[in-house]
Parts: structure tokens; sequence; C-alpha cells
């Protein structure tokens, strides 16, 4: 599965439901801050593996949701995107002029090998999707973003024709922190 699911909005998640009146409005002010601060703050949950070793299955995150996320993109980001009615979770490898290839699980940006030390492969590559391991060349037309999983055998994206390059106005955030995580000592990690 390669979806992710909207979760509670982030203060109700961090602030419990309690009876006394001035931890209720103390949630209320520092929710107003956080609104006016940082623009829509959500949380979701990673429900596969294709972003791991960056986001791991299971996980719950925060995500700066504002016009702010949403126009400052580049290499390397991680966004949330709209994709055929879903919100997946990639990073982008590749902007607007960039020419794209991969060949034998290696990638080159505009001719030259690209380091993505977050990228891992499992080998648990879904039967069907040799596009996976060769693709393009591919140029990034205006308005378009190359995006991939970190988990690169676990991926479905823009490296197959099925999924293709995306619009930037598909990107709706970017994720910012773990909040809840499977794995002991993730939770306040930052998303980079």
């Amino acid at each position: 599965m390669r979806f992710l699911l909207p979760e509670l909005p982030l203060l109700r998640y961090v602030v419990p439901p309690m009876k006394h009146t001035v931890v209720f409005l103390f949630g209320a002010v520092v929710s107003a801050s956080l609104v006016s601060c940082t623009g829509q703050t959500r949380v979701f949950r990673q429900p596969s593996s294709a972003m791991e070793p960056t986001v791991l299955t299971g996980e719950k995150f925060t995500a700066d949701m504002s016009e702010k996320a949403r126009t400052r993109l580049g290499r390397g980001d991680i966004v949330i995107l709209k994709e055929s009615g879903q919100l997946v979770l990639k990073r982008i490898v590749a902007i607007q002029g960039d020419t794209i290839e991969g060949r034998d699980l290696k990638v080159f940006l505009n001719r030259t090998l690209l380091s993505e030390p977050y990228v891992q492969h499992t080998g648990k590559r879904p039967l069907g999707l040799a596009t996976l391991e060769k693709f393009g060349p591919v140029t990034v037309t205006a308005g378009k973003l190359f995006v991939a999983g970190d988990n690169r055998d676990y991926s479905l994206d823009s490296r197959d024709p099925s999924f293709g390059v995306v619009s930037v106005s598909q990107v709706l955030g970017k994720p910012v922190s773990v909040i809840d995580s499977p794995m002991a000592g993730r939770a306040g990690t930052a998303i980079r």
C-alpha cells in the first residue's frame, strides 16, 4: 500500500482531553499560535515502507500544509502530494529543466551520478515494475517534479510511466517530524 491516511490534528493528539479549564485554555492559545506561525499543521500516518528508512511504516508525523511549504520546493525535499485521489509521501529528485535517468539501480541527474545517502534497496521489488531499476532519460518540464520513494525497491513513483512526473500543484505540504513510531527513540526525529 502506498497511501497516506490523514490522522488527528496535532494538538488533539498531543494534548489529550482534560477536565481542567486552564489546560483547555492553554491548549487553545497554543493551537492558535501554531496555526498563525506555521500555517496549517496536520498529523499523518505512513502506511507503507515506500519512504523507509526516512519515514518508517506505521509512524505518525506532523506536516506543514501552509502555502509557504507548498511553494518553496527543491531537489531533496520530501513532500505530501495528491496522486490519483490519494495522498502519498515522496522525495523530489528532479525539478524543472533537469534530465534524470536510472541505470542498474543508480540515478543520474543531468548526466552526473546522484548521491542519495537516504536511499535503501531492500530487494522487495513488486512484480512487473522493471522501471524501478532502469528508466528515462526524462527531462522535467515547467511546473513538474520527478519524485521517488527512499525505499527504491518498494515505491511506485515517477520512475514508472503509469505514475510519471507530477505537477507542482499536486504538492499539499511537507512532513516535519516524527511524533510516534513503532521503533523506540524515533519520536521527535526531523524528517529530511
